[in-house]
């Protein structure tokens, strides 16, 4: 087999005389008449690092497949800990808590990002529970997951002490996806925040997958087309 260059290979010992198995390949294929390995050795070997063994005598001579060794992937949820699980949390599980946020501007000391994700959701700014943007044409405020999940559910807190600043959110469109800005896949185009109960807007993402979950304000998507902030009390993800 070492000087093996090209075409279907026949050339296995004899299967009814001892032979010591020594060396493995990856089956990556087949055609009528013969199994194709990829092999160890590099590219200068047989056809490009590739071999064709001829089917008819490899079911014993070449025990490519008397010895065959494959792997099988059991799932596990193993919670929040999990760092390889692309998985939906248990419904009581916000994992926005566990993200790391973002902003296109911070209007002052009281607003930043990760006041939306602190798990406050008395929607009062005074105390330091709200983030809050600059006035702009354009806002931005966007969290990344330490993992993969399918969001579910996001429920976006408003500011509740100062209902001026209700209006601020609408037009605004929500993104699940793994880029982090506009582009990614949409969940709520178009906010309303009179559609809100108790200062809460709920939206319903039917179990978008991603790493970033962004929520993207333009004044032309707003109905006075004006600067405005973007204000966030508490944004939950489930």
């Amino acid at each position: 087999m070492f000087a093996y260059r090209s075409g279907v290979f026949t050339g296995c010992p004899d299967s009814t005389k001892s032979a010591v198995i020594n060396h493995a390949m990856i089956i990556t294929g087949y055609t009528a008449k013969a199994w194709i390995l990829k092999n160890s050795w590099g590219v200068s070997w047989g056809e490009n690092g590739y071999i064709r063994i001829g089917r008819d005598y490899s079911l014993s001579d070449c025990r490519v497949t008397k010895w065959v060794v494959y792997p099988i992937v059991k799932y596990q949820d193993m919670g929040e800990d999990d760092q390889d699980d692309i998985h939906a949390e248990k419904d009581e599980d916000d994992v926005a808590v566990t993200g790391i946020a973002e902003q296109r501007s911070t209007f002052d000391s009281m607003g930043a990002a990760s006041n939306a994700i602190d798990g406050i959701t008395n929607g009062n700014y005074s105390t330091g529970s709200c983030s809050k943007s600059q006035e702009d044409y354009i806002n931005w405020w966007t969290i990344k997951f330490n993992v993969t999940h399918t969001v579910q559910t996001v429920k976006i807190h408003l500011q509740s002490d100062d209902d001026t600043s209700l209006g601020d959110i609408d037009g605004a469109t929500l993104h699940v996806g793994n880029r982090g800005d506009y582009l990614d896949p949409e969940c709520g185009s178009g906010i309303d925040s009179s559609v809100h109960v108790n200062h809460v807007i709920t939206l319903d993402c039917k179990n978008l997958v991603g790493r970033y979950l962004t929520v993207d304000w333009y004044f032309a998507n707003h109905p006075d087309r004006e600067r405005r902030s973007l204000t966030l009390c508490e944004v939950e993800i489930y």
